[in-house]
């Protein structure tokens, strides 16, 4: 099997995150997470909520040692359990 390469490289961090799902239909809710991974085209959130594939998300994420705050909104491109219990791993793309 061919593997992808990725677009931009990956930088590894933990990075505390909140992050919001909802549709039209539900109302926003928002959890909490960790980024494991961040590049300039997405992340991946550890977190104890499985979000289904196609649904966006807004993080928001925290500037080190500020009080500032930058909202970026994400797809949802898949969603796996980690080897521990009522963990899962998220792959976000970053929408332009």
């Amino acid at each position: 099997m061919k593997m992808k390469k990725r677009t931009y490289l990956r930088k590894n961090a933990t990075i505390p995150v909140v992050y919001e799902t909802g549709d039209i239909n539900r109302r926003c809710r928002s959890f909490n997470g960790d980024i494991e991974n961040i590049s300039a085209g997405g992340a991946c959130i550890i977190t104890n909520n499985a979000v289904a594939p196609g649904r966006v998300a807004m993080l928001n994420l925290k500037v080190e040692d500020t009080d500032i705050r930058l909202p970026a909104f994400a797809e949802v491109k898949w969603t796996k359990p980690v080897g521990y219990k009522g963990k899962y791993r998220i792959g976000l793309q970053f929408l332009r």
